[in-house]
């Protein structure tokens, strides 16, 4: 093919090649459904989904602690995940991820005096606060997060589920209460409508549902929201521990982005991924690093011991490492909410580095009262002192 001939077929590759983009760009859009359902379809964003992730190579089975949130308006969601296995559910303690971020970057003190004159003895005793409230930074909406309260919630498993399965369990998250406002004690209460699920939520839903996926479906409902403060309000589930068998590790992130979307809120989704193993691992999908090494705060080893009496629930722990475990730690935001059609396997790191969190530094103010008494006391004393000497002088 000659230079004139490939200049005069350009037009028509570069068609074609548009053609293939925009068709690709509306099938993208069919497929991108939800793995929370709301009541009334209210629009939600993902807040932050934490995971903490144990596989034993031994008996092939993993174990992920759960804690999910996200950012709406409404007062009941649903939380649905499919696994490739059957599972075991188990509760996980309420502090498990707080236990595990202050064991990972402790919290340093450090005191500041500050020295204020007053006067009036009530002055002198009285607490005063560390910050003042005048010194508080104004909110701003979207600034500042909401955190509302899960006032009843429940989880169910539904192993090898069917379509019709799956819908009668997410339905409990839309089904309103009688006892709910509005409701007239006249008229007697409309049957539900059962729930409709999109087509593209099917669309999603359809792989799993063909491999005869074990179903995992958590219901939440919240205090009533406050519309009008203006500013993010997230719902976070309490975490739940899941185990199953899996010949590779892999972390459990199959849920796409949301539809519909909540407007003028944050569109991204936070991930705080927690992988113990024997040694340091990295994420893949598709053969290609998901987290980034600029995502991973902490990779080091942390002794069983740790585990047991710091991290872990001091009752029932949520799993018992056999020995030493060496903990990688990934934080990564995704901007879009991309579509995570399939779980990215945990394999070994190719690096060994040993990164370490800073501590968090807390400077607290310590006020030291001067009282002004005091000063005028010393002062006068003063001052009668130097006029004795000045009459004892002449």
């Amino acid at each position: 093919m000659s230079f004139i001939q490939l200049i005069r077929r350009l037009p028509a590759a570069a068609f074609g090649l548009g053609l293939l983009w925009l068709g690709a760009t509306l099938w993208m859009g069919d497929v991108q459904a939800g793995g929370v359902v709301t009541r009334d379809n209210a629009p939600f964003n993902y807040a932050e989904d934490r995971l903490l992730i144990y596989y034993d190579p031994a008996t092939k089975r993993e174990t992920v602690i759960f804690e999910p949130a996200i950012r709406f308006r409404g007062e009941a969601f649903a939380w649905a995940m499919p696994f490739p296995s059957d599972i075991q559910l188990a509760a996980a303690g309420p502090q498990i991820f707080l236990r595990l971020s202050e064991y990972l970057a402790p919290t340093i003190i450090e005191t500041k005096l500050r020295w204020k004159l007053a006067f009036w003895l009530w002055e002198w005793l009285k607490p005063k606060p560390v910050v003042k409230p005048s010194g508080l930074p104004k909110p701003q909406p979207g600034q500042v997060v909401v955190a509302r309260r899960v006032v009843e919630s429940g989880i169910e498993t539904l192993p090898r589920a069917t379509k019709a399965q799956l819908v009668t369990a997410l339905q409990k998250a839309v089904m309103r209460d009688p006892e709910e406002i509005p409701f007239d004690p006249t008229k007697p209460p409309k049957p539900e409508k059962p729930i409709q699920l999109s087509e593209a939520f099917l669309a999603w839903a359809k792989p799993h549902l063909d491999e005869k996926a074990t179903w995992v479906v958590v219901t939440a409902r919240t205090d009533i929201p406050d519309v009008s403060l203006g500013y993010d309000e997230q719902a976070s589930i309490q975490p739940f521990v899941v185990s199953f068998t899996t010949e590779r590790p892999i972390v459990p992130l199959a849920c796409p982005p949301p539809i519909p979307a909540a407007e003028n809120a944050p569109r991204y989704r936070n991930f705080k991924v927690f992988i113990a193993s024997d040694e340091r691992k990295e994420v893949r999908a598709d053969n290609v690093v998901l987290f980034e090494p600029a995502a991973v705060p902490f990779a080091d080893r942390v002794p069983a011991a740790d585990w047991a009496k710091r991290v872990l629930a001091p009752t029932q722990p949520e799993f018992q490492p056999s020995g030493d475990t060496f903990l990688t730690v990934y934080f990564h935001t995704e901007r879009e909410q991309r579509v995570f059609e399939t779980s990215p396997a945990i394999v070994p790191a190719t690096t060994q580095a040993t990164i370490r969190p800073p501590a968090n530094v807390v400077v607290q103010e310590r006020p030291i009262v001067i009282p002004g008494e005091a000063l005028l006391l010393m002062l006068g004393g003063g001052v009668v002192y130097w006029q004795q000497r000045q009459r004892e002088r002449r």
